[in-house]
């Protein structure tokens, strides 16, 4: 047991497992590393390089999707609206021909 004097330790303790830790895993994923840096460099920028294109033709397909659907919509409230107009003036006509009689 520890007196009361003694300090604990955790604190060196845990500053002293962190480095070793931090050795460790360094040694290991050198080891196990299966391309130099500067290739698994190259093959991240790649990466990056084809998800970015690959986002940019999605949202090239989404915006023309986006406009085919608006262009649809405005084409269908013109047909509603010449199909209003026709209804209406037809309407008016018909009021007019019932009146003429009176």
């Amino acid at each position: 047991m520890r007196g009361n004097n003694e300090p604990s330790g955790t604190a060196s303790g845990f500053i002293a497992g962190a480095i070793c830790g931090a050795v460790i895993g360094t040694v290991v994923g050198l080891l196990v590393a299966t391309k130099p840096g500067e290739e698994l460099r190259g093959q991240i920028a790649e990466s990056a390089s084809r998800f970015r294109r690959k986002v940019g033709n999605a949202y090239d397909r989404a915006t023309e999707t986006v406009n085919d659907t608006i262009d649809r919509g405005r084409e269908a409230v013109r047909r509603g609206q010449h199909e209003f107009d026709s209804a209406r003036n037809e309407s008016g006509q018909n009021f007019e021909r019932s009146t003429d009689g009176y």
